[in-house]
């Protein structure tokens, strides 16, 4: 446990130590760790409505059928998730970085005692995992953001990389568990089929 905590703060002093270094690169990691998200969300909303539209009729709505299956079940998966991390938020009552080190410099101030687990790095991370279920591409790059979220997160200090590893774990598993209990409850022809 002790070697588990050394290297947390090992690696959690590296990375913020990158923080502080010119306002410019302070600003990116402070938009991506704290701003991004929306920009996020309005990709896979804009991606969910048009990827069918090529095949389409003109007269149909912008939405498809299946548009809305998939947006249903990626946004309770979303949600179960962030639920999930909530309650384990107030069990565990972790402080942040700038509560627990000494001296230490966030680049913005965010929470108190709610560091673990990230539910920036859950939502995120359930976000990729649920879309890369059915496009494997932009679940990719969702991934991709919810990475650099992450890292942003802990580079900033507001976020332990432990904070961010199990949020990360928590936020891929809920949508392939959700997709499970839709397999074992929906006819064979439900909607899982990845699109490429």
């Amino acid at each position: 446990m002790n070697k588990i905590i050394f290297i947390n703060e090992y690696i959690f002093h590296l990375l913020h130590s990158l923080a502080h270094r010119s306002y410019f690169w302070d600003a990116m990691i402070g938009f991506v760790a704290n701003h991004i998200d929306i920009f996020v969300f309005a990709l896979v909303v804009g991606f969910l409505m048009v990827h069918h539209h090529a095949n389409r009729p003109s007269n149909k709505p912008f939405f498809s059928g299946q548009s809305y299956r998939e947006m249903l079940l990626i946004i309770t998966s979303v949600l179960i998730a962030w639920a999930f991390v909530e309650l384990l938020k107030m069990f565990f009552a972790a402080p942040r970085p700038f509560l627990w080190v000494e001296g230490l410099e966030p680049l913005f101030l965010y929470g108190g005692n709610d560091s673990f687990p990230s539910g920036h790095a859950t939502v995120f991370a359930a976000l990729a995992s649920g879309v890369w279920l059915y496009h494997r591409r932009i679940g990719v790059v969702l991934g991709l953001f919810a990475f650099m979220i992450g890292l942003a997160r802990i580079i900033a200090g507001v976020h332990f990389p432990v904070d961010i590893v199990f949020g990360w774990f928590f936020g891929l598993s809920v949508p392939i568990a959700v997709q499970l209990l839709v397999y074992r409850f929906k006819e064979k022809d439900s909607p899982t089929t990845p699109v490429r």
